[in-house]
């Protein structure tokens, strides 16, 4: 299967409790290694106002994370994350700035 190199923007809601922030993050990791995915690195970039509301919220806290994952399986997380009613907005995409490893040839 062939894999590619992605980066996620996740906005989750502003004001859940430390237990609740665990699991959402805990969530964003757990799909994408359950599906053979594999996580590079991931960083809280903090509570940022939105530039619009999301489901009645003006603050979100911003989690950005590259991974890489076979191209057929991000459908299925991206509707994981849409399920969450604690991830509030979800942007995939291929992160076209890694090199990619070379392909060993049969």
């Amino acid at each position: 299967m062939k894999t590619e190199n992605y980066e996620a923007m996740f906005i989750i809601k502003p004001d859940l409790e430390a237990g609740e922030k665990k699991k959402a993050i805990d969530l964003i990791s757990d799909a994408i290694t359950k599906d053979g995915g594999s996580i590079k690195d991931s960083a809280e970039w903090g509570k940022h106002r939105l530039a619009y509301k999301i489901k009645r919220f003006n603050d979100g806290l911003y989690i950005l994370t590259h991974f890489n994952m076979p191209k057929d399986k991000v459908d299925k997380i991206k509707k994981i994350y849409n399920l969450n009613e604690n991830i509030l907005k979800t942007l995939i995409i291929i992160d076209e700035n890694v090199t990619p490893s070379p392909q060993k040839t049969i």
